[in-house]
């Protein structure tokens, strides 16, 4: 599967948007309900950017090491896969 140019666009901006919520808002509504990605993808999207957010917000932040085990393997699967479709 290959990007169009308007969907490797908007994949790069997620990385300019100025809100957290904004650019799972774009990652949702181009990639997910699309089906570029299956919604496993934005389930975790969701999980790491909530967690992002309180180790970023908060003075203490605690993550299990079991639930950081749970997300490494998805979360590098994630990365691989956006990665074939920018290079597409």
């Amino acid at each position: 599967m290959s990007l169009t140019n308007d969907e490797r666009t908007t994949l790069v901006s997620l990385e300019l948007k100025n809100t957290h919520k904004g650019s799972h808002a774009i990652f949702n509504l181009h990639y997910i309900k699309t089906g570029i990605f299956p919604i496993e993808y934005g389930r975790l999207y969701n999980q790491l950017q909530t967690m992002r957010e309180e180790s970023d917000y908060n003075c203490v932040f605690e993550v299990e090491p079991e639930v950081l085990k749970e997300r490494l393997e998805p979360a590098r699967n994630l990365i691989s896969k956006i990665k074939e479709l920018l290079e597409a």
